[in-house]
């Protein structure tokens, strides 16, 4: 029988309280790996983060720091308290899934997760000091990194085109849309809606297009007044207050109903009874929501822009978000179309079946193998050329 390759999972930057894509991978891998017999998994948590691992992945937890993770302390627990916690485990495979590697030179293989490269990809939807400090994090971890797990086809291109990283250093893990059973929307909450709706699940961010959906939007109902609903969900706080603006800026403010972030059980409801999930994002490094939404069946239309239509493939109406026209004039389709509306409750699950969080684990234990496999390259030949 032979040992166990010993993997500690980096997560000290994880905020158990934001949810969003990256907090769904992060939950769902941790418990998709701890199944892999030839793996030992524990995971580096601080703050809050600590008890929901230990409560939803079952894996063992390494606390770091007992205070969150926020920008103040960043620099000393990934510089000084993850190093210290990793040198008394002294694992085979170190997966930082987020934030900066230690910088120090280390004898573990070291594996690093990129969902995306929006730093690089879109500049300008950052302020300068978060660009920089996103880049300055990219280059530390590329120069301590094995081998990296990008999420989808398109980050591993855009590594090599923005970073002349080797293909062949890289593994693509594509993730899953698996959600938990919907068990049926509150009364409230049905009476807000009032029956159909729009729904796009997404942070209000620059890239997320949210502006343009609701030009989109706001055409559509004058053309058909009795369109459905627009519900808006996602985490950020001031989004919140800008949406309602701009919805009223643009006469459909009685229309549209912002919610903000939801608990995961109440966004599968929502997921599960939309008329459609609309998703016009210009840049994603996978589009999670759209898999999820295709996986209940809902009908989703989404714009082709980075991995998005390497997801949903042929389960979504692929529409460029070049032209409002084409949005008003593909929401009416989603919508009163029953023979795409069909097709859609169709390909959709067919296409979320092809994705699942095991696969994503079987890929990432492929990832933690050639670590290793390029660690000890590496020692061998560094060896060799001391000896000369």
């Amino acid at each position: 029988m032979y040992p166990k390759t010993s993997v500690v999972v980096n997560a000290a930057y994880f905020r158990s309280h934001l949810g969003g894509g990256a907090h769904t991978y992060v939950l769902e891998l941790m418990h998709h790996l701890r199944m892999i017999e030839e793996l030992q998994i524990s995971v580096l948590a601080s703050g809050q983060a600590v008890e929901a691992f230990r409560d939803t992945t079952g894996v063992d937890v390494i606390s770091v720091n007992r205070t969150n993770y926020r920008q103040a302390n960043r620099l000393w627990i990934e510089q000084v308290a993850v190093p210290r916690a990793l040198g008394l485990a002294m694992p085979d495979v170190v997966h930082t899934l987020g934030g900066m590697m230690p910088i120090r030179s280390s004898p573990w293989a070291n594996v690093f997760t990129c969902h995306d490269l929006q730093e690089v990809a879109l500049p300008s939807n950052f302020q300068r000091r978060v660009r920089m400090a996103r880049r300055m994090n990219m280059r530390v971890n590329l120069a301590q990194v094995d081998e990296i797990v990008a999420s989808s086809q398109h980050t591993a291109q855009e590594l090599q085109e923005y970073y002349a990283w080797p293909p062949t250093r890289v593994t693509v893990a594509l993730l899953a849309g698996d959600m938990p059973s919907a068990t049926g929307v509150p009364q409230a909450e049905q009476t807000n809606l009032g029956g159909q709706f729009f729904l796009y699940p997404a942070a209000h961010t620059a890239h997320k297009n949210h502006s343009f959906l609701l030009k989109a939007y706001a055409q559509l109902r004058l053309i058909r007044p009795d369109a459905p609903k627009l519900v808006l969900t996602g985490m950020n706080a001031d989004g919140v207050v800008d949406l309602t603006r701009e919805a009223s800026e643009v006469g459909v403010g009685r229309d549209v109903l912002v919610l903000g972030r939801v608990e995961i059980s109440r966004l599968a409801n929502l997921m599960r009874d939309a008329t459609a999930v609309v998703f016009p994002s210009t840049y994603e490094g996978f589009g999670l929501p759209t898999l999820e939404a295709m996986s209940l069946g809902t009908p989703v239309l989404t714009s082709p822009e980075g991995s998005l239509a390497e997801v949903v493939g042929a389960g979504a109406l692929v529409v460029p978000t070049t032209s409002v026209d084409y949005w008003v004039d593909a929401m009416q389709r989603i919508w009163l179309d029953d023979g795409l509306r069909n097709r859609l409750m169709i390909a959709g699950p067919a296409r979320a079946r092809e994705f699942s969080w095991t696969r994503t684990a079987r890929k990432t234990a492929e990832a933690y193998t050639k670590a290793l496999q390029f660690k000890r390259a590496s020692s061998v030949s560094t060896n060799d050329r001391r000896a000369h």
